[in-house]
Protein backbone atom coordinates (compact mmCIF):
# COMPACT_ATOMS: atom_id res chain seq x y z
CA UNK A 1 0.00 0.00 0.00
CA UNK A 2 1.46 3.33 -1.04
CA UNK A 3 1.05 5.92 1.78
CA UNK A 4 1.62 9.15 -0.16
CA UNK A 5 -0.61 11.23 -0.56
CA UNK A 6 -1.39 13.02 -3.98
CA UNK A 7 -1.27 16.87 -4.03
CA UNK A 8 -4.93 17.45 -3.83
CA UNK A 9 -5.64 14.87 -1.36
CA UNK A 10 -3.04 16.70 1.20
CA UNK A 11 -4.74 19.75 0.44
CA UNK A 12 -8.07 18.81 1.57
CA UNK A 13 -6.78 17.15 4.64
CA UNK A 14 -4.69 20.16 5.93
CA UNK A 15 -7.71 22.46 4.87
CA UNK A 16 -9.77 20.38 7.74
CA UNK A 17 -11.02 22.49 10.52
CA UNK A 18 -8.79 21.50 13.40
CA UNK A 19 -10.20 20.94 16.85
CA UNK A 20 -8.07 23.81 18.74
CA UNK A 21 -7.42 27.22 17.42
CA UNK A 22 -4.12 27.95 15.23
CA UNK A 23 -3.76 31.39 17.40
CA UNK A 24 -2.34 30.25 20.47
CA UNK A 25 1.13 29.38 20.91
CA UNK A 26 2.08 25.65 21.66
CA UNK A 27 2.16 25.10 25.29
CA UNK A 28 2.51 22.30 26.91
CA UNK A 29 0.55 19.06 25.81
CA UNK A 30 -0.27 20.43 22.51
CA UNK A 31 -1.16 18.24 19.86
CA UNK A 32 1.62 17.07 17.99
CA UNK A 33 -0.47 17.23 14.70
CA UNK A 34 -1.40 20.85 15.02
CA UNK A 35 1.10 23.35 13.53
CA UNK A 36 2.13 25.93 15.93
CA UNK A 37 5.08 28.43 14.59
CA UNK A 38 6.04 28.37 18.48
CA UNK A 39 5.55 27.23 22.03
CA UNK A 40 6.62 28.51 25.34
CA UNK A 41 6.56 25.75 29.06
CA UNK A 42 6.99 28.02 31.66
CA UNK A 43 4.32 30.16 32.95
CA UNK A 44 5.24 33.31 34.68
CA UNK A 45 7.96 35.92 34.46
CA UNK A 46 10.92 32.98 34.38
CA UNK A 47 12.87 32.96 31.06
CA UNK A 48 13.79 29.32 29.11
CA UNK A 49 16.84 27.62 29.67
CA UNK A 50 17.14 27.03 26.28
CA UNK A 51 15.48 27.20 22.90
CA UNK A 52 14.80 24.69 19.93
CA UNK A 53 14.64 25.26 16.42
CA UNK A 54 12.85 22.23 14.47
CA UNK A 55 13.01 22.03 10.81
CA UNK A 56 10.66 20.45 8.81
CA UNK A 57 12.14 17.31 8.88
CA UNK A 58 11.83 17.16 12.44
CA UNK A 59 15.59 17.90 13.14
CA UNK A 60 15.87 20.20 15.93
CA UNK A 61 18.75 22.37 16.88
CA UNK A 62 18.36 23.22 20.64
CA UNK A 63 20.45 26.44 21.96
CA UNK A 64 21.16 27.68 25.37
CA UNK A 65 19.80 31.15 26.37
CA UNK A 66 23.13 31.80 27.87
CA UNK A 67 24.88 31.90 24.44
CA UNK A 68 22.31 34.17 22.95
CA UNK A 69 23.78 37.19 21.89
CA UNK A 70 20.60 38.92 20.21
CA UNK A 71 18.75 39.64 16.98
CA UNK A 72 19.20 41.48 13.68
CA UNK A 73 16.39 42.30 11.98
CA UNK A 74 15.04 45.15 9.25
CA UNK A 75 11.73 43.84 9.56
CA UNK A 76 10.29 41.46 12.34
CA UNK A 77 7.26 40.65 11.06
CA UNK A 78 8.77 38.59 7.83
CA UNK A 79 12.19 37.80 8.76
CA UNK A 80 15.50 38.25 11.11
CA UNK A 81 18.40 36.47 12.75
CA UNK A 82 19.10 35.03 15.62
CA UNK A 83 22.76 35.12 16.75
CA UNK A 84 24.33 32.82 19.19
CA UNK A 85 27.79 32.56 19.96
CA UNK A 86 28.72 30.21 17.23
CA UNK A 87 25.46 29.87 15.18
CA UNK A 88 23.06 31.73 12.99
CA UNK A 89 19.87 30.89 12.71
CA UNK A 90 17.62 32.98 9.91
CA UNK A 91 13.80 32.78 9.85
CA UNK A 92 11.43 34.06 7.60
CA UNK A 93 7.76 33.68 7.23
CA UNK A 94 4.64 36.15 8.41
CA UNK A 95 3.12 37.53 11.38
CA UNK A 96 6.17 37.02 13.02
CA UNK A 97 6.40 40.22 15.84
CA UNK A 98 5.36 38.07 18.47
CA UNK A 99 7.88 35.40 18.49
CA UNK A 100 10.74 37.90 17.72
CA UNK A 101 9.89 39.64 21.01
CA UNK A 102 9.72 36.81 23.22
CA UNK A 103 12.37 35.21 21.56
CA UNK A 104 14.42 38.78 23.03
CA UNK A 105 12.69 38.20 26.66
CA UNK A 106 14.31 34.02 26.35
CA UNK A 107 10.69 33.06 26.47
CA UNK A 108 10.48 30.66 23.54
CA UNK A 109 10.89 27.02 24.16
CA UNK A 110 10.45 25.52 20.63
CA UNK A 111 10.16 27.76 17.07
CA UNK A 112 8.66 24.64 14.01
CA UNK A 113 9.16 25.14 10.93
CA UNK A 114 5.78 24.73 8.57
CA UNK A 115 6.41 23.16 5.05
CA UNK A 116 4.65 25.63 2.39
CA UNK A 117 1.61 23.73 1.52
CA UNK A 118 0.36 23.46 4.81
CA UNK A 119 1.61 27.64 5.50
CA UNK A 120 -0.75 28.56 2.32
CA UNK A 121 -3.86 26.70 3.75
CA UNK A 122 -3.38 28.19 7.52
CA UNK A 123 -5.31 31.57 7.76
CA UNK A 124 -3.65 34.45 7.28
CA UNK A 125 -3.63 36.25 10.36
CA UNK A 126 -1.67 32.74 12.27
CA UNK A 127 2.05 33.30 12.99
CA UNK A 128 3.82 30.46 10.59
CA UNK A 129 7.41 30.13 9.46
CA UNK A 130 8.26 28.71 6.35
CA UNK A 131 11.53 29.25 6.41
CA UNK A 132 14.22 28.32 9.08
CA UNK A 133 17.75 28.04 8.77
CA UNK A 134 20.69 27.39 11.02
CA UNK A 135 24.47 27.73 10.26
CA UNK A 136 27.71 28.47 11.53
CA UNK A 137 29.34 31.31 12.14
CA UNK A 138 32.17 32.04 9.60
CA UNK A 139 35.59 33.44 11.26
CA UNK A 140 34.48 36.76 9.98
CA UNK A 141 31.42 36.58 11.65
CA UNK A 142 32.40 35.62 15.14
CA UNK A 143 34.42 38.49 15.71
Amino acid sequence: MNDALSYSERLKALGRPKPTSPEAPMEEGAGEGEYQAFGFGRVGNKPQISVTFRLINAKGYNFAYSHYYGIVDDHPNVSFTVEFTRHLVMIEGRNLEMLHRLLCDHKVREVRQVDGLEAKVLPEEVPVVTKLEVRIKTAEEQF
